[in-house]
């Protein structure tokens, strides 16, 4: 074969990967950001709707699943640039702000996901359940004040948000406050939840949310 022909080929073959390559790009930068996890998880048959739910589909598939692999394997970098990727797309999203906060605290870094809570409730104020996370985790680093008003800012846009009384309870106890303590975990057993608020309840449960998963 002669040395033009293999030229031809190799640039042939260089340009299809740049053009391959360039459209990966292309596509990451076009990716709509910022869009409401609640939202798209719930109305995947709305109109306008279909596109940000096979995004989110997608985002998870790729990168917050693939952070939960990693968390396991102790490779904290990969897990921190996956859950900020998806957060970047669903600031809101609860599996990957929870994630980010195991991986703070397994690399000792407390204000890691700070900024990402503050976005996420400043684009989207109206979920009980980011309030409740955010307000967990305060309470988990000991700015326990700030934690119980957005623990109380939960409750009082989702009234049975079970989590929301688990950690209120916690916090309560936290702070020598025993009869608030009783009454936010007396309202936890009202809702349905079943292991005492005084044990750790780190990350919401299934039996926590499953009332209000979704609530605004």
């Amino acid at each position: 074969m002669s040395t033009t022909i293999v030229t031809s080929i190799r640039t042939a073959v260089v340009g299809a990967l740049l053009l391959v390559m360039g459209t990966a790009v292309a596509a990451a930068a076009f990716t709509p950001m910022d869009n409401d996890w609640f939202f798209s998880s719930a109305y995947a048959d709305r109109d306008g709707t279909l596109q940000v739910h096979s995004l989110l589909i997608n985002v998870d598939l790729n990168h917050t699943d693939r952070a939960a692999v990693s968390i396991g394997q102790a490779d904290y970098r990969s897990a921190i640039a996956d859950l900020a990727y998806t957060l970047a797309r669903f600031p809101n999203h609860p599996r990957a702000l929870m994630l980010l906060t195991a991986v703070s605290k397994l690399t000792d870094r407390p204000a890691l996901p700070l900024v990402y809570f503050e976005r996420a409730l400043r684009l989207y104020p109206q979920y009980a359940l980011t309030h409740a996370q955010y307000g967990g985790y305060l309470v988990q680093i000991n700015r326990t004040e700030e934690g119980i008003a957005k623990l109380n800012t939960a409750t009082e846009i989702d009234r049975n948000l079970v989590i929301a009384y688990v950690w209120l309870a916690e916090a309560y106890a936290k702070t020598g406050k025993p009869e608030l303590a009783q009454k936010a975990a007396a309202r936890a057993r009202e809702l349905g939840y079943q292991r005492p608020p005084q044990e750790p309840a780190s990350t919401p449960d299934s039996s926590a949310t499953s009332t209000s998963s979704s609530s605004r």
